[in-house]
């Protein structure tokens, strides 16, 4: 009876230890030589592996918007604990405003920045104005002194982004005089617009003179009716030059010193032409006259107002351009020529 109590208690112990799952060494956890841990089973005391039943999954470490946080849950058989990373935390703590900027007390991240903003005014890379502004302020375009105004390379905001910004200009432009106006667009073409005359300039007067080394070509509006005198002085880069039909009259010196011009059209309805509109043309290589025009110089040379009458237009052509050796070219409605 003795040893039949003894094998019972015997038995009842051996169930003890194998308590989590019964079967030394028999699972897909493996047992361990000499009682050592499986991979990811855990192992009991006696080398037993456990069948982990886990709970829920707990925070032990909150994630912030710098570091992982971490969560765990244990075996209800063994108390095994098994964890796992919680990402970082896009949300931050803002800490005290500072200079204009709130940042986070965690990570430093700027997540307010109420400085004054700036709004910086080029042209042709050169700075003429600098705004500052608190968000959501207005914003009022520079207006130059005089009678220029500028084209922008953006539509100026009436609220100020969260963002600075930069406006370069990518034309200047203004009044010519009268009802006319004129536009250069820093990549060498000046546009003359509008209509009726324009005024009367000096050898440095023109609004566009600061860049006259620049201006390779040049657009004159159909409605243009007379060219001022020294319009278009020293314009040594330019190459041709297109008088619309609606010019009657060309100032004395308009096109004077301008060295490279190569090809000039003049309109049909031109009817006087004064002193040396276009002196110094000594590479002209093409010239060509629209409408029914023909020229008389007033003492035999350019020197001197020209007028327009019918007389013979290739002998007049070497007046008006001469030491210039040119290909002349008509273009007559009528046959005349």
């Amino acid at each position: 009876m003795k040893k039949i109590v003894l094998l019972l208690v015997v038995c009842l112990l051996s169930l003890g230890l194998v308590a989590c799952n019964g079967g030394q060494g028999g699972n897909e956890g493996g047992s361990t030589e000499g009682g050592g841990s499986t991979d990811g089973g855990g192992s009991t005391d006696g080398g037993a592996v456990c069948a982990h039943t886990f709970g829920e999954w707990t925070t032990a470490e909150e994630a912030t918007c710098n570091k992982e946080g971490k969560q765990v849950r244990v075996c209800t058989k063994c108390s095994e604990e098994e964890e796992k990373a919680i990402p970082e935390s896009d949300r931050h703590t803002p800490g005290e405003e500072q200079n204009g900027l709130v940042r986070c007390a965690v990570c430093d991240a700027v997540l307010e920045d109420n400085r004054p903003h700036t709004v910086t005014f080029k042209v042709n890379g050169t700075v003429i104005e600098t705004l500052s502004l608190q968000e959501g302020e207005a914003i009022t375009a520079p207006t130059p002194g005089g009678s220029q105004w500028y084209v922008w390379s953006s539509t100026v905001p009436t609220v100020m982004p969260s963002r600075d910004l930069v406006f370069t200009a990518v034309a200047i432009g203004g009044s010519a005089g009268g009802k006319t106006t004129w536009e250069y667009n820093f990549n060498g073409k000046l546009k003359i617009g509008g209509t009726g005359d324009m005024v009367t300039f000096t050898t440095t007067s023109q609004p566009w003179h600061a860049y006259k080394q620049e201006i390779t070509s040049l657009e004159i509006a159909n409605g243009i009716t007379k060219i001022g005198k020294y319009a278009f002085f020293d314009l040594v880069k330019l190459e041709k030059v297109v008088i619309p039909d609606s010019v009657t009259w060309i100032s004395d010196y308009a096109f004077a010193a301008c060295d490279w011009i190569r090809d000039i059209t003049l309109g049909a309805g031109l009817i006087y032409m004064g002193e040396d509109v276009f002196v110094s043309s000594y590479n002209l290589e093409r010239l060509t006259v629209r409408g029914t025009l023909n020229w008389t110089a007033v003492d035999g040379r350019f020197s001197t107002p020209i007028t327009f009458s019918k007389s013979d237009p290739y002998q007049n052509a070497s007046i008006l351009l001469e030491n210039c050796e040119a290909k002349f070219v008509t273009e007559q409605a009528d046959g005349l020529w």
